[in-house]
């Protein structure tokens, strides 16, 4: 077997250990898809993110999180501290996570509202609520800024953010709560490894879940890109959009997934990486079929 072959034959049998261990990201208007077009399609226990866009959809979120462990699923729903309104607010909503869903696991976020809903702007700030240890929470995801973050630093000081999740980090592991990081979606598996490896380097060594763009029109991809805040791996998008006439092709997560395997097989570090966060931003069902075909048919 010559080198070519065993580098390429190594990038596919990480990309498929990596695969293995996805999580998908949903929206409680997804509901009515998930007991026959979802569900049958999932393994039992793998975890479906519920994003939280609008604070009126919190009551909605808790439904979405119970029909989730309804059919086997592992609800782990965003909880952005913008979109809270006051102190009992955040208290009712994680109770009915907990005692209606079975919740154990949150992905608290600051938030990307301009002005809060409410009382808090921060993780930090539900943190020191102590109602995640109160409901027995086990398992905290925090936000991982792979290109920054202008809410937190204009000059995107990569240290200050740092240390702001370090801050976050310990204060959850003092009452014995587990910690993680999920990333926004990006395109240059380069500038994440890279990011992963400066977060190692700062003694940050958490497991980390990045993530990616489902299959979608690159109109559609550019589009979320520019709304969500992508930074500088957008530049890869762009370039692919020159030509006009590829902004209503389908874009799948093919390229992105097997350059991030590359750089492992490469390198062999890519920090705490361990598995893919899905954005569903050409449907949830595009998702599948596309999972379906890399891990055949095994989601």
């Amino acid at each position: 077997m010559n080198e070519e072959v065993a580098n390429s034959t190594a990038e596919q049998a990480w990309a498929r250990e990596f695969l293995d261990g996805f999580s998908l990201e949903m929206l409680p208007r997804h509901m009515p898809l998930l007991a026959d077009k979802i569900a049958p399609r999932l393994r039992k226990g793998r975890r479906i993110y519920i994003a939280l866009v609008d604070p009126a959809e919190i009551p909605a979120q808790v439904e979405m999180a119970t029909a989730l462990r309804r059919v086997g699923l592992e609800p782990v729903p965003h909880l952005p501290a913008r979109f809270m309104g006051n102190i009992p607010d955040l208290q009712l909503h994680l109770r009915r996570l907990v005692e209606e869903a079975e919740v154990v696991e949150i992905l608290a976020l600051g938030g990307g509202a301009p002005q809060p809903y409410g009382e808090f702007h921060s993780v930090m700030e539900m943190l020191e609520t102590g109602f995640f240890q109160e409901f027995g929470i086990k398992r905290l995801g925090f936000a991982g800024h792979v290109e920054g973050n202008k809410d937190i630093s204009k000059e995107g000081d990569g240290q200050l953010l740092i240390q702001i999740l370090k801050d976050k980090i310990a204060f959850a592991e003092n009452v014995g709560i587990e910690t993680y990081l999920v990333t926004q979606f990006a395109f240059d598996m380069d500038i994440v490894a890279k990011w992963a490896q400066k977060l190692q380097a700062g003694g940050v060594t958490l497991p980390i879940r990045v993530g990616f763009a489902g299959p979608a029109k690159l109109k559609t991809l550019l589009h979320y890109s520019l709304m969500c805040g992508v930074g500088p791996s957008i530049r890869v998008l762009r370039k692919q959009a020159k030509a006009v006439h590829r902004l209503l092709k389908v874009s799948t997560p093919d390229e992105v997934i097997d350059s991030l395997g590359g750089i492992a097989a490469k390198k062999g570090d890519i920090g705490r990486i361990i598995a893919p966060h899905f954005f569903p931003l050409g449907g949830v069902e595009a998702v599948l079929d596309w999972l379906g075909e890399r891990l055949e048919d095994d989601t």
